[in-house]
């Protein structure tokens, strides 16, 4: 192999890296509660995202738990997946009940003797909740 080949080999292979380290995977699970009313389906787009409690009354449907993954996604990424798993319950909106950093595995260096370094990543928990009619 000549050395352009094996330069455009060595390249071409750091770019699938650099591109696989940049892909930032988000895992959204959501429970419905036990005796919940069942609604149809509403639009994600329609969903809204609050990091308080609203001062209408409403009834809560489920939980939504978003796993750590490893690097931090964008807020509009996780903020999509919380619409969407929400938007599943037929809630109106979506409330924030945690938002912070959380170990989502192990890093180990070094061989038998190496370190063992946490690896942080970016844990969501909010609750789907329809408004009551008043």
């Amino acid at each position: 192999m000549d050395r352009f080949a094996a330069a455009a080999v060595l390249v071409f292979f750091f770019l699938g890296l650099t591109a696989g380290c940049a892909r930032v995977q988000v895992v959204a699970t959501s429970d419905r509660l036990i005796g919940a009313p069942i609604y149809p389906a509403t639009n994600p787009a329609d969903v809204q995202i609050l990091r308080e409690t609203p001062a209408r009354p409403y009834e809560k449907l489920g939980e939504i738990h978003i796993e750590p993954s490893s690097g931090f996604p964008p807020r509009e990424k996780i903020e999509a997946e919380l619409r969407r798993e929400g938007a599943r319950f037929g809630a109106d909106a979506v409330l924030i009940l945690y938002d912070r950093t959380a170990p989502s595995g192990k890093s180990y260096a070094g061989g038998p003797l190496g370190v063992e370094e946490p690896i942080f990543g970016h844990a969501v928990r909010a609750d789907a909740i329809r408004y009551k009619e008043e």
